[in-house]
């Protein structure tokens, strides 16, 4: 029976392994890790790290990718869970993209069985950032008899180095707010018509690809309607390998005069790492109406006042 390394994200990670379920497939483009590591023909299990790109802006987003290799003849002899001791990151916002990967791969002849797990990282800060060498322990009988004896082994991976540049000057947009990725806006109002001093809610959102739950809100300024802050929410996808998803913004406005009126059409700068320039995303505005807003009646008589005596006349 084949094993399968499953890795979780935990500070410290045991690699379960289980049963390949029959309709499980490899995959068949290998990762950047397999093409660049230099594996060691005399280890039944080796171990490498890298992170792709080296160089990058601040608030880019970089692929940390970690592989265990399993020689054919190490199928069947690992008895226990191995032990991953990630790296520690700082500086750094990360998060794990899409599970675990099983590739087949070939080096120096001989055939291997790539598990591959990934991580996005986002640094937060400009200059040199060196990400420690992971760890990883097992043990390994010396052949494939249950009752054979153990040897444990601990292996360590390459350090890895990231040079984060700070994002140019040259370009940059007076209202930037720090957006980095490739962005799309659209703006949406919770109704087709509004009437003057009852709120209504605008919503920005925010999508593409990025560090998303970094994404600064923008300023809104109106002519027609009071505008206050309103509640964010962030929804992120890390299932594949570019990190994607959108942060949306609420604002509460509060029209001040009736008559049709539109939302402003808002700009949201950000800056696209794969063409290393400043571009905007505009959301286009909402046409829509607003009614008078219905006043209560001061004048004596009208139906429904209640006129009070405050003094008796003789």
């Amino acid at each position: 029976m084949r094993n399968v390394l499953l890795v979780r994200a935990l500070p410290t990670l045991v690699l379960a392994l289980c049963g390949l379920p029959a309709h499980e497939k490899l995959h068949a483009q290998a990762p950047v890790i397999l093409r660049r590591a230099r594996v060691d023909p005399n280890r039944l299990v080796d171990f490498h790290a890298i992170v792709s790109p080296e160089t990058l802006y601040v608030n880019q987003q970089a692929t940390y990718q970690v592989a265990v290799l399993l020689d054919a003849a190490a199928d069947g002899r690992l008895p226990r869970n191995p032990e991953y001791l990630p790296p520690e990151l700082r500086g750094l916002l990360a998060y794990d993209l899409g599970g675990q990967q099983r590739f087949a791969h070939q080096s120096n002849g001989k055939n291997y069985t790539a598990y591959v797990f990934q991580k996005a990282l986002f640094p937060l800060a400009t200059g040199t950032n060196t990400i420690p060498a992971p760890q990883l322990s097992y043990a390994l009988r010396l052949t494939s008899s249950y009752f054979s004896r153990e040897d444990s082994h601990t292996l360590k991976a390459e350090n890895a180095t990231l040079v984060v540049l700070p994002l140019p000057e040259e370009g940059r947009p007076a209202d930037f707010g720090g957006a980095v990725g490739v962005l799309k806006a659209a703006v949406l109002l919770d109704a087709a018509t509004a009437r003057v001093g009852d709120p209504l809610v605008l919503t920005l959102r925010i999508s593409g690809s990025g560090n998303i739950k970094l994404l600064p809100r923008p300023t809104l300024e109106l002519e027609w309607a009071t505008s206050v802050p309103g509640t964010e929410r962030l929804r992120m996808d890390t299932s594949s390998a570019v990190v994607r998803g959108f942060k949306e913004f609420d604002w509460i406005l509060t029209p001040t005069r009736a008559g049709d009126v539109a939302t402003p059409a808002i700009q949201y700068p950000y800056f696209n790492p794969n063409t290393r320039g400043y571009e905007t995303t505009e959301a286009p505005p909402v046409q829509f109406a607003i009614n008078a807003g219905s006043l209560a009646s001061s004048e004596p008589g009208d139906k429904g006042t209640v006129i009070v005596k405050l003094r008796g006349h003789e």
